[in-house]
């Protein structure tokens, strides 16, 4: 999309976030997934006109599109969610996993230490997700608030000792503690077992469709393929190109191993 911007729109400097300021489109009403490849102007005028920003950390890993200028961001007074995408992009919609992965984001990227990013990463799938739907009576606990709510187990492994439950629950949690879901006052599950539908019969379900599902994916992965080789060259030819900055991690492959 940067590189799409810079040719697209000279008239805006190259930028998307220009076109869509001119535009009048800016606003906290707005959510930018992603939000990768910024220049920090652009991170600026995200910050001037209150529009948010969902990060998706595992899509932005698995798909190699790069590490989120989550510091700058937030420096700039940007409110941030924190989301999963899709199964093909993230493979588990596991909200844990992004949290854990956001933090360790902002480690790898930066140069100089920064502020603890627990709470923060905390905050971005609760608060950070709410505010960004305009929805005040979601992720806290408060009067007036839906009762959405995740009971952890604190005798599991990843508690044992409780030093502090939001960096626990942000780096160690995986999902295994969570014993009971409430979503608006109702449990939807108890003790790990979900209540809302039958399990056994929706797994016997999905195993009568994976015979199927099996030929159309071999089917797929052979056409797919077939185009492997202009979808590299294509790949290439993209990370050839410089828009400004770099927003990905370069292993120095080219030069000696260190001797120890």
């Amino acid at each position: 999309m940067a590189l799409q911007a810079r040719r697209e729109y000279p008239n805006h400097g190259g930028s998307l976030i220009r076109r869509l300021k001119d535009e009048g489109l800016l606003g906290p009403r707005l959510n930018l997934a992603h939000s990768v490849w910024l220049l920090p102007e652009e991170i600026d005028i995200l910050g001037e006109t209150g529009t948010n920003v969902v990060i998706n950390p595992l899509s932005n890993a698995k798909l190699k599109s790069g590490i989120p200028p989550i510091l700058g961001l937030q420096e700039a007074g940007v409110s941030l969610g924190l989301g999963c995408d899709n199964c093909s992009c993230s493979d588990a919609q596991n909200i844990f996993q992004a949290m854990k992965l956001f933090c360790l984001m902002v480690a790898v990227s930066n140069h100089e230490p920064s502020a603890a990013q627990s709470s923060a990463a905390l905050s971005a799938a609760t608060t950070g997700g709410a505010h960004a739907i305009r929805r005040d009576d979601l992720g806290q606990i408060k009067a007036g608030s839906k009762a959405d709510l995740v009971l952890i187990d604190l005798t599991d492994p990843s508690y044992m000792p409780l030093n502090s439950a939001t960096r626990q629950l942000v780096y160690t949690e995986g999902g295994r503690g969570v014993k009971t879901v409430m979503i608006d006052g109702k449990v939807i599950i108890e003790n790990g077992r979900l209540l809302s539908m039958d399990e056994k019969a929706l797994i016997e379900q999905i195993a009568s469709v994976i015979p199927q599902f099996q030929e159309d994916y071999a089917e797929i992965k052979a056409r797919v393929d077939g185009m492997r080789p202009y979808l590299d060259e294509a790949h290439r030819r993209i990370w050839a190109e410089d828009v400004g900055i770099d927003r990905i991690y370069h292993d120095m492959q080219h030069a000696a191993a260190p001797r120890f």
